[in-house]
C-alpha cells in the first residue's frame, strides 16, 4: 500500500508493506508460521525536484526493512539433512552406452 503526493516541484510517499509466510519441511510439517502483523514495514520519503527537469533532485527517506526467512535456511530443518542435491561435472566421454553412463568413475 502506498500513497504519492505532490506539489509542484515536491513528492512526499508514506507506504506500508508487510508480508506473510509458512515454512514446511520436507514431511510437511510447519515450522514457522509469519502473519500480516509481524512484518509491518512502513516507509517515508520527502523529495526536492531542485529544476523542475527530474534530473536534479534531492531526496530523503526513512524505512523499516524486513526479510524473511530464505529458503537456503531449510536444509537444517529438513529430515534429509543437508546437502541433499549435489553438483557433478561430467568427464567422461560422449556419446555413451548405459553402461558407461551409469559408471560412477564419469
Amino acid at each position: 500500500m502506498k500513497d504519492k503526493i505532490t506539489f509542484g516541484h515536491f513528492s512526499l510517499l508514506l507506504g506500508l508493506r508487510s508480508e506473510t509466510q509458512k515454512i514446511y519441511n520436507d514431511k510437511k510439517v510447519l515450522l514457522l508460521n509469519w502473519n500480516f502483523g509481524d512484518f509491518l514495514s512502513p516507509r517515508f520519503s520527502f523529495a526536492w525536484d531542485i529544476t523542475g527537469d527530474g534530473e536534479n533532485v534531492f531526496k530523503v527517506g526513512f524505512g523499516q526493512f524486513s526479510d524473511l526467512l530464505l529458503f537456503d535456511m531449510l536444509m537444517w530443518f529438513n529430515q534429509t539433512g543437508r546437502n541433499v542435491n549435489r553438483m557433478y561435472r561430467w568427464i567422461g566421454q560422449m556419446n555413451l552406452t548405459e553402461a558407461q553412463l551409469r559408471d560412477t568413475a564419469n
